[in-house]
């Protein structure tokens, strides 16, 4: 294995990383980027990037604190995605290869103490009690409602841009060491939150992203969320994101960057309006049913619910485009989702600035946005008072519904 010393050889760490038992027969310090490459016997070469934090590593054990180390520059560029599942299916089974450091920014931290939950420190109370031979109290029904009810300990590094804007939380390993977490350069990806996991993905689907941030430089804190309250965890660390040389020359990667945003956060916009337009198609299900359940129902209500239902149609096309001329692959105009869509996947992986077109799209994405919004502003009080009217008739419950 490989091991080093915090404090000059009186103690040694063995680095488990990854890191194989076999010998290893050469290592080399790469003295520009820090570095360490390990050769073994038999088993190939192994490369531990940036070992910068195992400098300050006994000071910060020393210290007994939690703490965010230096932060190395990164590299800005579009990374290159094979469009096939991970390997080499076309260079044989004998051809070496092995994964990449990270792309993005790397963050190494370290961890002496986690607040410790209710649950955690009655165990430790009754591990003490159990070792002495002495009776566990039962710790009393509060109590243990005060445990299922409480979450763990989180750790979170928050990245802010040149201005101090924060602009991306990244999760981190919420245990006790010496950690590592890296951020893809991207900001948040705008497409709803979805906490079920699909029973398949295919290998080659990734996840959802945001576009990427202009170079220039950034700074990373540290923090820790329990029980509601989020603490920093020391100082801030600040980094520079260098383009590589490559670039096309005149492109003012601000004004890159200021688009793509742009064209996220209308994505998002999107996405939420057609998550809630879901959301109504099953409220609507619902409140069809209730309806024949309801003999006090006039036949008023049975026109306003046939309306709603044709508008929600109405909007639906506005947003996603004309649903029969698709299905027979016609012709039809844009939509809104296809104009942000289409430019969201031709520019975001790219360094360039947008076409004249892809500003166009977006300018008329805008502004059919608008008027979708606004009619969909007016299609949900419609709804509510529709609620409202099968309530008075002494409807079944339906999701969505407010209570008298």
């Amino acid at each position: 294995g490989i091991y080093f010393s915090p404090n000059q050889g009186t103690n040694w760490i063995k680095l488990d990383g990854g890191v194989p038992t076999i010998a290893f027969r050469d290592l080399e310090l790469h003295q520009r980027d820090n570095d360490l490459v390990g050769a073994t016997f038999g088993r190939g070469f192994y490369v531990l990037d940036d070992y910068t934090p195992l400098r300050e590593l006994s000071n910060t054990i020393n210290q007994k604190s939690n703490k965010l180390f230096s932060v190395r520059d990164a590299w800005w560029y579009v990374p290159n995605v094979p469009m096939q599942a991970k390997g080499m299916p076309g260079q044989g089974t004998t051809s070496f290869r092995t994964e990449n450091p990270p792309f993005g920014a790397v963050f190494t931290y370290y961890l002496h103490d986690l607040p410790k939950t209710t649950k955690a420190r009655r165990k430790d109370s009754e591990k003490s009690l159990r070792e002495k031979n002495m009776n566990i109290p039962f710790p009393g029904w509060e109590r243990l409602n005060e445990e299922i009810n409480e979450n763990e300990p989180q750790v979170l590094l928050l990245v802010k841009d040149t201005d101090g804007n924060a602009i991306r939380w990244i999760k981190g390993t919420s245990k006790k060491g010496l950690h590592r977490v890296n951020w893809d350069l991207k900001l948040p990806a705008p497409d709803p939150i979805e906490l079920t996991e699909p029973e398949f993905r295919p290998p080659w689907a990734g996840d959802a992203e945001g576009p990427l941030i202009a170079p220039g430089t950034y700074t990373v804190e540290l923090f820790i969320a329990y029980n509601g309250n989020l603490q920093s965890q020391g100082s801030s660390q600040g980094f520079t994101v260098k383009p590589v040389s490559n670039i096309v020359a005149g492109t003012d990667f601000n004004a890159v960057a200021d688009f793509q945003q742009k064209t996220s956060e209308l994505s998002r916009k999107l996405s939420s309006a057609g998550r809630k337009l879901g959301e109504v198609d099953n409220r609507l299900k619902y409140m069809k049913a209730a309806l024949l359940e309801t003999p006090k129902a006039n036949p008023e209500l049975f026109k306003r619910l046939n309306a709603l239902d044709k508008k929600r149609t109405d909007l639906r096309a506005l947003l996603y485009g004309d649903p029969i001329r698709q299905k027979f692959n016609e012709a039809t105009a844009p939509s809104i989702q296809s104009r942000v869509g289409g430019v969201a996947y031709g520019h975001w992986e790219t360094r360039q600035s947008p076409t004249e077109n892809q500003k166009r799209s977006i300018e008329i994405a805008e502004t059919d946005f608008e008027k979708f919004s606004g009619e969909f502003v007016s299609y949900f009080k419609e709804m509510e008072t529709v609620e409202a009217a099968l309530e008075a008739a002494g409807a079944p419950y339906t999701p969505g519904r407010k209570l008298d």
